[in-house]
């Protein structure tokens, strides 16, 4: 019941938009000209940037200015680690003196020069910065420049390229980036920074890829797809950080107010507070970042390792940040308390921030719980039907108590209703935890209509009274049933000629097996049996089951009973309903044909009027009754092509399996279960040496391949031993287990037989083909068609059905309501929506041109029409043939 984790992630607003740079470096020496710097190629290429609203107000600013500090730490005053002890390293500056001699000395002449660094790595470097001249010129974004010069090359021009640019456009403020690979950066063509449109970023230490993406999807699934990265590698840690910072800042996106999502401080600290709640950091989430007039430095280490330490010092007209102390002179350097930020500008001390514990309050939820085991099936987890009670135990991590805390609950999603959206907590103190006060929590409920597998994004707002707010995001996957058809069948051995097949003036019992497709279990069914042609009357009309759990399937008991009038049409569809309901809110209603005639076998009687035999002389027949697989549910027998239980069917095979005449009409459909175990060809595009087709003779008119709807899968190829179809012929073949195989045939009537032909090669052998419960139901445009009893909606038959390339469904209302007329595909998905609107009583017409949603033509096969009105759902079934 419980679903519970240390500090689940909270979002004070969110935005979302992908903003990337594309970079390039010269070579020599460049010319002192903006105009030059201008055309450097893909330096300022900006890529395409996707907006969205942000929600919610800020969070609050993250404590007060504590001044600079006025002495050193004594470990930071020692010198610096050399270039063998370098993993990682960032540097920033801010200020009017890009030629003082101490950054001269960091830049490229010092012991631990950047450039002498930058030399010792082969993974590279990058340098961006922000120059008044680029600025002047319309180029206000950072200029990037990088380069990844090999480890025995100390003086690469590319980098001093880089650093005369830098001088001599005056730049005010800039960072760069020095690494060697890591796991989370081998394979990468350039590193940091990275940099859009008016910021510039390096970083360093290791973050969970896994914590920092879920960061970025939990309140947008898609943001990864709609935000892809700039690096063919998913798991460059640092870039994820980056963009949580972005999405976070809510770049270029301004609220009603013209207020940003979040000032940069308040986002550099917000990503690294989440990251560290998620247990994200790995070893550190350091950075610097530079924006135009202003250089912010994070100190976010676990184990304070010299390497991650963040370090600042004051030069001549400027201030420099650094990983590690960089150049000659490692005296003087301060460093940033742990888990702080430091926001440089040109002119006065730094302002120096706590991110972590927050320095006012700042509230997460500690642990939630999903309970339904009073409004539901007790499994710790809102599915649909079900009224679940959520509790949330919010915690202060915050430096200052956090007063008249309230929280709300919602979801942008139209199956759930908020029955409580609102619980109070009160004053919460630093540290402290408390659940609602007096047991307050929230009550959803789960609609009993909710589709499967729905995900529900549950928003949690916490504010207090003195205006601070956080978001919250909780998601959760919806499991409901999804209830089928299965198969029915037909026993008329009381009132009938016992053959399986419901005739005219006979009675049977109707035995209807449901199965669930869904994730959540069916229970407490009740079903009734509605007849919607006069033809036919429903003597047993309700039927149940306790429970259908996720992927089984369950008959309806007891079996429904059915009599058929003297003068129905035969062979002919009748068209019922099946209305269901159950625990949970269930309820739904489909519609289905009880097919009149016809022919059905289940193979349990024997050969009966089967026949089989050699088709091409010379080749070998090996068609009998096999007891070794059987696809009928209680049932034993099977019709084989193969030998005996599981051995092999022969080379040179070619032997054909017929059914006995069955009367047809114009319309007619054949379904069958299929075992095969045939040779395909591997990596052969689909195309096989041996495998099995349906051919058709009407009227003992000569045989001929019909296809099932959709297509055979394989295709005949030419070998040196062939077998007795042409190469091209399309086959079924391969190796696949039961499934079911649908015709939709037309006819001008008759007497048909239907045959199951098998061929092979002179090769490879397998174990073969297996056919059972097969059907033959025939109808006419006329037949199918039952007006609706008096006062329903009812949906008609097609006209022309088969059809190519349009056809018209009718539908009738009895009275004005607001109804939905859907084409569906065989799986059951929207393929189109024809009507969807409130209409007045009468008959009604659409027109379906065979065209999905997007207008492309749809493949042919079959299709359902399915009539949604209130309290009613029926469908019909539709032959598209192109």
């Amino acid at each position: 019941m419980i679903r519970a984790r240390q500090h689940d992630s909270v979002f004070p607003g969110r935005g979302r938009r992908r903003l990337l740079f594309a970079a390039g470096a010269s070579g020599g020496v460049l010319l002192l000209s903006i105009l030059l710097i201008a055309s450097l190629p893909g330096n300022r290429a900006d890529r395409p940037r996707l907006e969205a609203p942000v929600e919610g107000r800020l969070s609050p600013e993250p404590g007060a200015a504590l001044g600079a500090p006025c002495c050193a730490e004594g470990p930071d005053a020692a010198p610096a680690p050399g270039p063998a002890d370098h993993a990682c390293r960032f540097w920033g500056m801010i200020g009017t003196a890009p030629h003082a001699p101490t950054l001269l000395d960091q830049l490229v002449t010092g012991a631990y020069s950047l450039r002498t660094l930058a030399s010792a790595n082969p993974n590279g470097w990058g340098v961006a910065y922000f120059s008044p001249a680029l600025a002047a010129a319309g180029l206000a974004r950072p200029e990037v420049l990088r380069g990844g010069p090999p480890a025995n090359n100390p003086h690469d021009a590319r980098y001093a390229a880089a650093v005369e640019e830098l001088l001599a456009l005056g730049a005010t403020c800039a960072v760069a980036h020095v690494r060697a690979a890591t796991t989370g950066h081998a394979g990468v063509p350039d590193p940091h920074p990275f940099c859009n449109a008016e910021l510039a970023f390096a970083h360093n230490g290791t973050v969970s890829t896994a914590a920092v993406a879920g960061l970025l999807t939990i309140d947008d699934p898609q943001y990864l797809s709609t935000h892809p990265l700039d690096y063919t590698n998913p798991n460059l840690d640092s870039e994820l950080y980056w963009q949580l910072l972005l999405k976070l800042r809510g770049e270029g996106v301004r609220r009603a107010d013209g207020r940003r999502g979040f000032s940069t401080a308040e986002a550099i600290a917000e990503a690294a507070l989440r990251m560290h709640l998620e247990g994200a950091i790995l070893t550190a989430a350091n950075c610097v970042l530079a924006q135009r007039d202003t250089l912010y430095a994070l100190r976010f280490d676990n184990n304070a390792a010299e390497r991650y330490r963040v370090r600042y010092k004051q030069s001549s007209g400027a201030w420099i940040v650094a990983s590690e102390p960089v150049g000659s002179d490692t005296t003087g350097w301060l460093a940033l308390p742990p888990r702080s930020m430091g926001i440089f500008t040109a002119t006065g001390p730094p302002v120096l921030r706590t991110v972590f514990p927050p320095p006012g309050p700042y509230v997460v939820v500690h642990a939630h719980v999903a309970d339904d085991a009073s409004g539901g099936n007790g499994d710790g987890a809102p599915d649909a039907g079900e009224v679940v009670r959520f509790r949330f135990e919010l915690e202060n991590i915050g430096a200052q108590a956090a007063l008249g805390v309230q929280a709300s609950l919602s979801a942008a999603s139209p199956h759930a209703t908020f029955e409580d959206s609102v619980a109070f907590y009160g004053d919460i103190l630093p540290g402290e935890r408390l659940a609602g006060l007096n047991g307050d929590h929230f009550v959803v409920r789960i609609h009993g209509d909710c589709p499967d597998q729905e995900a529900l994004l549950l928003k949690l707002r916490i504010t207090t009274g003195g205006g601070e707010n956080w978001t919250a995001w909780f998601p959760y996957t919806i499991n409901a049933p999804v209830l089928r058809l299965a198969f029915f069948t037909i026993d008329d051995g009381t009132g009938g000629d016992g053959d399986g097949v419901l005739e005219p003036g006979e009675s049977a019992a109707l035995r209807i097996v449901l199965d669930n497709a869904g994730h959540g279990a069916a229970s407490g069914l009740s079903a009734t049996l509605v007849s919607l042609s006069d033809t036919l009357a429903v003597t047993q009309p309700i039927a149940g089951a306790a429970v259908i759990p996720p992927g089984a399937a369950v008959a309806l008991e007891p079996d429904y009973g059915v009599a058929l009038a003297a003068h129905a049409i035969s062979p002919s569809l009748v068209p019922c309903a099946l209305q269901i309901s159950g625990d949970w809110d269930l309820s739904l209603a489909f519609g289905f044909h009880l097919p009149v005639g016809g022919f059905r076998d289940d193979m349990e009687s024997g050969e009966g009027g089967w026949t089989h035999g050699v088709v091409t002389p010379g080749f070998i027949d090996q068609w009998h009754l096999s007891s070794h697989r059987n696809h009928t549910p209680g049932g034993s027998m099977s019709w084989k092509f193969g030998g005996p239980n599981g051995t092999v069917y022969a080379d040179s095979s070619d032997g054909a399996l017929t059914t006995p005449p069955i009367e047809v009409l114009q319309f007619t459909t054949l379904t069958f279960w299929h075992w095969i175990d045939a040779e395909a060809v591997i990596g052969g595009q689909n195309d096989a040496y041996d495998g099995g087709l349906v051919e058709l003779s009407l009227d003992g008119g000569p045989w001929q391949q019909v296809a099932p709807d959709g297509g055979y899968p394989y295709q005949i190829r030419a070998s040196l031993r062939p077998g007795p179809f042409p190469p091209g012929t399309p086959v079924f073949s391969g190796a696949h287990n039961w499934s079911q195989e649908t015709f939709s045939l037309q006819t001008d009537g008759g007497s048909m037989r239907l045959r199951f032909r098998f061929g092979s090669n002179g090769t490879v052998r397998k174990e073969g083909w297996y056919i059972d419960d097969l059907a033959v139901t025939s109808y006419t445009n006329a037949s199918a068609v039952d007006a609706p009893p008096e006062g329903r909606a009812g949906l008609g038959q097609a006209s022309p059905n088969p059809f190519a390339p349009e056809t018209r469904i009718r539908f009738s209302l009895p009275d004005a309501q607001t109804v939905t007329l859907r084409v569906l595909d065989a799986q059951g998905r929207v393929v189109r929506t024809l009507v969807d609107e409130r209409l007045p009583a009468g008959e009604h017409a659409a027109v379906w041109d065979g065209r999905d949603a997007r207008g492309a033509p749809a493949g042919s096969g079959v299709y359902f029409s399915r009539l949604d009105t209130p309290g009613r759902t029926e469908t019909r079934k539709l032959a598209l043939v192109r």
